[in-house]
């Protein structure tokens, strides 16, 4: 909603390549208003980027379809405000502490093996396939007996599916 001059819109666009400079970005909205804001967008010529990024190793490499998992990533040319995508899903919590570390929160995800997408600011992105197994949690089928007195202990089974030792 509308809220005068204090409203604040957040969109995302798709920028087409173009030539090496500066350029002005415009809004149009679907009656024809338009801001322009000036030279808000820079090209810069692939040739002056440095090496891209390179992803070596994913720590830990699994975790649960939740997400919430607090992960690293090994490798090179990392930079200060990278993206971080996880199985299609956006990593949180997105840290670079060196150009050899970077830290994410793991976004939800289907069980089985997920690709890990760093991108840097200047576009340049690693790809580490099959890089993060999401498990499923455990599912209980059974419990024998089901039943047992108050007062004391009782023994049971509990039969199902991704138990984990321990």
């Amino acid at each position: 909603p509308y809220d005068g001059d204090r409203a604040t819109f957040r969109t995302s666009a798709a920028v087409p390549g173009g030539f090496v400079g500066a350029v002005n970005v415009y809004a149009v909205t679907t009656d024809g208003q338009m801001a322009t804001l000036n030279t808000a967008f820079s090209y810069t010529d692939a040739r002056n980027l440095g090496p891209a990024p390179q992803i070596v190793r994913v720590e830990p490499n699994e975790g649960s379809t939740a997400g919430g998992q607090q992960a690293s990533l090994t490798g090179t040319g990392f930079a200060p405000g990278a993206l971080v995508i996880v199985g299609g899903r956006r990593a949180g919590n997105v840290r670079v502490p060196a150009p050899e570390l970077g830290l994410f929160e793991t976004p939800p995800g289907d069980p089985g093996s997920s690709d890990v997408v760093l991108t840097n600011l200047d576009g340049q992105s690693a790809l580490l396939r099959d890089a993060y197994l999401y498990v499923p949690p455990p599912e209980i089928a059974s419990i024998t007996p089901n039943e047992g007195p108050a007062t004391r202990i009782t023994r049971v089974t509990i039969t199902g599916s991704r138990f984990v030792s321990g």
